[in-house]
């Protein structure tokens, strides 16, 4: 670097206003000028069920901090703990930095939250103090974006520069919030940039909230209250393998428990277009229940079979989507703002016969390229943003 510009470098606290974060309804200033980047409000950590359940919510998939400079150089000091299940090594997580066409990389290997799925425990390593450094970035002013990894709990500490950072003046696209399961959280996708829903939200130009959830897409009523209170310009709900996986409800719970929640994002958003999506292609479970059962040794992922599940209230992907669909059309003489897509419409058996589905459950790099294209495609065919005003439907109340 040249040593001009070294001399004369520019320190910020995270806590900086010309600093934007994006992305991050649980966000937490701290008195010290760090920064915590979560997704759920400290409001309802009492009543997350489990420790998995707050690491997957602290996570930062599709947070972003915007501001512009002219820098060449760039340093973020940050502490980070990268999700793994017990055994299975050290994964490496990774920063984006977009300046125009320009993408700069930063991979590292944080302290890891290890997550033992048998006792739902976790144990987190040691912190410790990590600098990601994004350099030669051609000293012309423009608007940077910063996006966070997938897979990690991050806390942003400061900001180093060799020219001096500002505000953004750039308004955000209009509010894009998702909820889903790991499909949708991609916490094994070390680029943010490689995420399914981060491809869609930079093509379609909205802002994202990514709310999903590796394992606990359970229509948690704290999530819904979430979704009611943040800024939404449009909603997609992409409900139903984890309740499979976990074998967590029969067909009486689930339909009073999707009303239900459906019924606390539209006390806040009571025209917002809401989009119900059904799962993805998964034919492990496609005609058989849960609980799903992760092969160690493969990574793959199957069922206990059963010789036949009529007569029986257990949960499969086929009934869940029947059960989705009926529930769209019984709520759209009162909510015609609701509106239902299959889910193999973005993922489909061809998708998964090509082995785009390389654990037998999560698309893997390509597969979660084709899904961003394909829900691009969908959004823009249906016009979803058309059905209602955007200021029509922005919440007023504050958490809690």
């Amino acid at each position: 670097m040249d040593r001009r510009r070294e001399l004369r470098m520019f320190t910020y606290v995270a806590t900086d206003e010309r600093f934007r974060y994006e992305g991050a309804p649980g966000l937490r200033r701290r008195n010290d000028g760090t920064v915590e980047v979560r997704r759920i409000p400290e409001t309802y950590w009492h009543q997350f069920p489990s420790e998995v359940m707050k690491l997957v919510c602290d996570t930062s998939a599709g947070a972003r901090i915007r501001f512009r400079t002219s820098a060449t150089r760039i340093e973020v000091q940050f502490s980070a703990h990268q999700i793994a299940t017990v055994g299975s090594g050290f994964p490496h997580m990774g920063m984006q930095l977009i300046r125009g066409d320009r993408v700069s990389s930063y991979s590292g290997q944080p302290p890891l939250a290890s997550l033992d799925p048998g006792d739902r425990s976790v144990v987190y390593d040691p912190p410790r103090d990590e600098v990601a450094v994004f350099d030669n970035l051609g000293g012309v002013e423009d608007d940077v974006e910063l996006l966070l990894p997938n897979g990690a709990v991050v806390n942003i500490l400061g900001f180093r520069a060799d020219a001096e950072i500002v505000a953004s003046a750039t308004e955000p696209g209009p509010h894009w919030i998702h909820y889903g399961s790991s499909i949708s959280h991609c916490s094994s996708m070390l680029e943010p940039l490689s995420s399914w829903p981060v491809v869609a939200a930079r093509r379609l130009g909205l802002s994202l909230c990514n709310l999903g959830f590796a394992g606990n897409a359970m229509l948690d009523p704290f999530v819904a209250r979430t979704i009611r209170d943040a800024p939404a310009d449009v909603i997609t709900l992409k409900i139903g393998i984890n309740l499979i996986n976990s074998d967590a409800m029969t067909l009486r719970a689930f339909g009073p428990a999707l009303h239900g929640f459906l019924d606390t994002i539209r006390e806040g958003h009571p025209t917002t277009p809401v989009l119900l999506v059904s799962p993805i292609a998964c034919s492990a479970v496609e005609e058989l229940p849960g609980p799903t059962i992760v092969d160690a040794s493969t990574g793959t992922t199957s069922v206990v079979p059963i010789d036949d599940v009529r007569g029986t209230a257990a949960l499969t992907q086929s009934r869940i989507r029947t059960l989705m669909e009926q529930i769209v059309k019984s709520r759209n003489s009162i909510d015609a703002q609701l509106t239902y897509l299959d889910g193999r419409s973005l993922f489909s058996e061809a998708d998964e016969a090509s082995g785009h589905l390389s654990d037998g459950l999560h698309p893997d790099l390509v597969g979660n390229q084709i899904m961003g294209e394909r829900f691009v495609a969908m959004f823009r065919d249906r016009r979803v943003l058309k059905r209602t005003p955007a200021s029509q439907s922005r919440p007023s109340r504050s958490p809690g």
